[in-house]
């Protein structure tokens, strides 16, 4: 421990002090410096650009299966997105970002769909969707997009389900609560939707 009491191992202290020439004051400017600790006063989210871990999921989707079941009791959005989209992330996170929902969770399962999509191209867009209640998928057998597609007959890339709490999701995908495609008005569209959920 230094002695200002901060571990010298998480932080660099620099203690400046400064005399400043006016009649009956003077000022001490301190400057803290931390490295690897956040006050808890400080913004919740990640920084902006950071990358989040992605988890990989095998072609039983077994990995994100045991994920929904483990949120049984939250609603859940899965999101099924292309990593090489560049609009789809930016618009999930803005919708998220007007909604103080602390009993939400967040899927986002990277799917290859086109040859730029990688793990790589996944881990760099995750970002994009920071939000904390976000956890990161990489799905290269296609297993959400798939079982979504047997369920509904629709595409399954670039589109957001919601479940509500106590859905459970073992060899079928369920029905979802609400299904919506990824396009400007998302976030009046995921925010009514959700309330409906709430209310039913």
């Amino acid at each position: 421990m230094s002695e200002t009491g901060l571990p010298t191992q998480a932080c660099r202290t620099m203690l400046w002090t400064m005399k400043v020439a006016a009649p009956r004051s003077f000022v001490l400017l301190l400057l803290v410096t931390l490295q690897g600790s956040t006050p808890a006063t400080m913004a919740q989210e990640p920084p902006s650009g950071a990358t989040r871990s992605v988890t990989s999921v095998s072609p039983d989707g077994s990995e994100l299966l045991s994920a929904f079941g483990r949120l049984s009791q939250a609603n859940r959005l899965l999101v099924i997105l292309s990593p090489s989209s560049g609009v789809a992330a930016p618009r999930i996170q803005e919708a998220l970002s007007g909604l103080e929902r602390p009993d939400l969770r967040v899927l986002v399962v990277w799917t290859p769909f086109v040859p730029t999509d990688s793990l790589r191209a996944a881990v760099r867009s995750t970002a994009r969707l920071a939000d904390r209640r976000v956890t990161h998928f990489w799905d290269p057998s296609g297993f959400a997009s798939r079982s979504y597609q047997s369920r509904s007959r629709q595409p399954g890339s670039d589109v957001l389900l919601a479940f509500r709490p106590s859905i459970e999701w073992f060899d079928l995908m369920p029905d979802p609560d609400l299904t919506l495609s990824i396009g400007d008005t998302l976030p009046a569209e995921l925010s009514a939707g959700l309330a409906n959920l709430s209310g039913q």
